[in-house]
């Protein structure tokens, strides 16, 4: 048992991401606690691409407690069966660190490695808080909503897929350096491309960049988050075409720290669209180009996207048509409508401007 004068709040999941950053930002602002978070090793199943709690939740001091978890894979592969094997590690793991610890609460933001700590979390009578980034519903807090005490929900359209009597929308904790981001009304020469697949990097968009970086190089400024798997492939890239660091800088992963700094860099997005950046895109209000993964869990991506592009700042386009033309086309007309795209949104408010204070409060009212 962890002994302590602080209380002792743990946090979980699997893809947690900024979420889980800015709830620890505002935890911190509010008063001093013991925070730990629980996750897997890896963000992708049978590769070694790292987690953003390895360093972005580390870097706050987090404690940091990995667990071997399996998870439930969308199609078959080499690595299911071995994923399927070390699930039931995952519920010994997690409870053994959740009887050591002994924490007042568990806020879980879902994915598969939340899901263990949850479950052993009500075993051992410890109120559980989930929260759902989506506008619909992850897999993992579905399961996990019969074993919670309260639900945080990002947006009111995912209300249906949760008990009611334990539902409350309070928006999607936003980091603090994203939030003190100011609005652009001025497009700049040549323009700032911020290129992103979310902390694992996307295959299919590094995939397309990779195959158009002259044009992209000779039009833009760039600055690439490809994730861990693709960092070495681009780099050598960079160095093979002896392409300056003015027109394009590669990342493998972008701290957590500095992320605003690119964000305010930025005139236009290429990105995947997980809930965190969508959401993010909404504060900043600057246009993007998202292109949804299409095996998310409920169409999650894809309803994200379309969030954005009701909200008027983002252009969708769906995997299967993505390619070097489209690409070519949208970020062409992307800026040429800059100017009218920004002036559109500009006077848009966001419901995450005070997510986390909501979120955080709701926390603290369990301990």
């Amino acid at each position: 048992m962890q002994n302590s004068n602080k209380a002792i709040i743990v946090l979980a999941g699997g893809h947690a991401g900024s979420t889980a950053y800015a709830t620890v930002q505002e935890l911190q602002k509010r008063g001093k606690y013991d925070i730990h978070f629980i996750g897997g090793k890896s963000s992708l199943e049978g590769k070694r691409s790292r987690t953003f709690a390895q360093f972005g939740l580390k870097n706050l001091g987090v404690n940091i407690h990995n667990i071997v978890s399996g998870r439930l894979q969308t199609k078959f592969t080499i690595w299911t069966i071995p994923s399927l094997l070390k699930v039931p590690i995952g519920f010994l793991h997690a409870m053994v660190i959740l009887i050591r610890l002994n924490p007042s609460v568990i806020v879980s933001f879902g994915g598969y490695a939340g899901f263990p700590v949850v479950f052993c979390g009500w075993l051992l009578g410890i109120p559980v808080i989930l929260h759902e980034q989506t506008s619909v519903a992850g897999r993992a807090n579905r399961i996990s909503s019969f074993f919670a005490s309260k639900i945080g929900l990002a947006r009111e359209s995912s209300k249906k897929y949760f008990p009611k009597e334990k539902s409350v929308v309070v928006g999607n904790p936003i980091p603090r350096e994203v939030l003190n981001v100011k609005v652009k009304t001025k497009i700049s020469s040549p323009p700032h491309l911020l290129i992103t697949g979310g902390v694992s990097g996307s295959r299919a968009i590094n995939e397309v960049v990779y195959q158009i970086i002259d044009y992209l190089v000779k039009n833009f400024c760039v600055v690439h988050q490809t994730g861990d798997l693709d960092y070495q492939r681009f780099l050598d890239l960079k160095t093979k075409k002896l392409i300056s660091n003015y027109r394009y800088k590669v990342f493998d992963i972008v701290d957590p720290k500095i992320w605003g700094r690119y964000v305010d860099w930025a005139d236009i997005f290429l990105a995947r669209s997980g809930a965190n950046f969508v959401y993010q895109l909404l504060i900043v209000k600057k246009p993007a180009i998202l292109v949804p993964l299409p095996i998310s869990y409920l169409d999650e991506q894809v309803e994200n996207a379309k969030y954005a592009r009701n909200f008027g700042i983002a252009r969708v386009i769906r995997q299967g048509d993505f390619n070097p033309q489209t690409l070519i086309s949208n970020l062409e007309d992307v800026v040429k409508n800059w100017d009218k795209i920004v002036s559109n949104v500009k006077d848009k408010k966001s419901l995450d401007i005070d997510a986390s204070q909501r979120f955080v409060s709701l926390i603290l009212s369990f301990l």
